[in-house]
């Protein structure tokens, strides 16, 4: 097989996020602030919903994840302590497998916009999904 299929098809991708990326940037730290002090209504004509319903749809998840509970059994033992350890054993490998982690620590510990930490999050995932395809795909070097 050709490896040059892969290597663009994956550079394609990276570079379609990034450019959506700086234009997002663009919309959101330069234009907004822009509109804010002087008035105008300048856009870029993206939009920006479905980041939003995104986030919500993770946020709802999460809730439901992080409310549920489990009852005590006939025998005394409390599985809430148990159910507690696998939640929080869940998150954290659906953080590493899914890139939350860089983006917590660009968007929560370095200050960079949200979107920032999205798209490299979603860049991450796709270099995972990259990664999985070349390993099964055989692709020689």
């Amino acid at each position: 097989m050709n490896k040059k299929g892969d290597a663009s098809f994956s550079a394609w991708t990276t570079g379609i996020l990034l450019i959506l990326l700086l234009v997002a940037l663009v919309s959101t730290q330069i234009l907004d602030p822009m509109n804010t002090t002087y008035n105008q209504t300048f856009s870029t004509g993206i939009n920006t919903s479905a980041i939003n319903n995104f986030e919500e749809t993770r946020q709802i998840a999460d809730a439901k994840i992080s409310n549920s509970t489990v009852e005590q059994t006939d025998g005394g033992l409390s599985l809430t302590e148990v159910w507690s350890i696998g939640k929080i054993t869940y998150n954290t490998l659906v953080s590493v497998l899914t890139g939350g982690f860089v983006e917590n620590l660009l968007v929560n510990i370095l200050g960079f916009p949200a979107i920032v930490g999205t798209v490299v999050r979603i860049i991450f995932l796709l270099s995972l999904i990259f990664i999985i395809i070349y390993l099964f795909m055989k692709v020689k070097p």
